[in-house]
């Protein structure tokens, strides 16, 4: 993923390329912003998942995300950021080299169907598997926590939501994605995969709770 925060001022853009940017005055901060209205050490910018996430660290003259004064926040593209006496808008976006967007997901989607084969083996083509993505969009990384959401009501309702939009099969993925349509089902527990954007990934599974 690229981030950049883009000054309003005109000056050049500033890539964020680290995991964690220390922002502030200090000569050894990632982020260097010599100006007396900034803090020694102003703020600290994590990029993970798709998504920029900002602290504030006790900073003098505070950090603001359009123009509400925070403590800690998630930074979301065209969000208005002010570091002191610095504004920027936020820019996020796929990196210059990447694969297009769909073409890295089709790769993802084949690969995670070749994991859930070799994991299961041939009971991978007796279980159901969906994704509310279709229905969510991209949430970025609100995306795992909606998933935990959609599990336990499929565990508490016994309906399997279905992959909504599912119109071309790929050939690559030829297990049971329950169309288009809910499905009455015993669910007992569920498995979630999740991806970020930026190669983590992790699975949970969700049981449930002998009354």
């Amino acid at each position: 993923m690229q981030a950049q925060l883009i000054p309003l001022d005109g000056t050049p853009s500033i890539e964020i390329n680290r995991d964690l940017t220390l922002v502030g005055r200090k000569e050894n901060c990632d982020l260097r912003l010599n100006h007396k209205s900034v803090s020694k050490l102003h703020c600290v910018i994590v990029k993970t998942d798709g998504l920029l996430i900002l602290r504030d660290l006790g900073s003098t003259n505070g950090t603001r995300v359009n123009g509400q004064r925070i403590r800690r926040a998630a930074l979301l593209p065209n969000d208005q950021l002010s570091i002191a006496s610095f504004k920027f808008r936020i820019h996020l976006g796929p990196d210059e080299h990447s694969a297009a967007p769909q073409d890295r997901t089709q790769q993802l989607d084949a690969a995670e169907v070749a994991m859930i084969k070799e994991v299961f083996g041939e009971r991978a083509r007796s279980i159901p598997i969906n994704s509310i993505k279709g229905v969510t969009g991209n949430a970025l990384g609100a995306g795992g926590p909606f998933q935990v959401v959609a599990c336990a009501l499929s565990i508490r309702d016994q309906v399997i939501p279905p992959t909504a939009n599912y119109e071309v099969e790929d050939p690559d993925c030829d297990l049971d994605f329950v169309p288009n349509r809910a499905r009455k089902a015993k669910v007992e527990c569920a498995l979630i995969n999740v991806r970020g954007i930026g190669g983590s990934a992790s699975s949970l599974v969700v049981d449930r709770i002998a009354a």
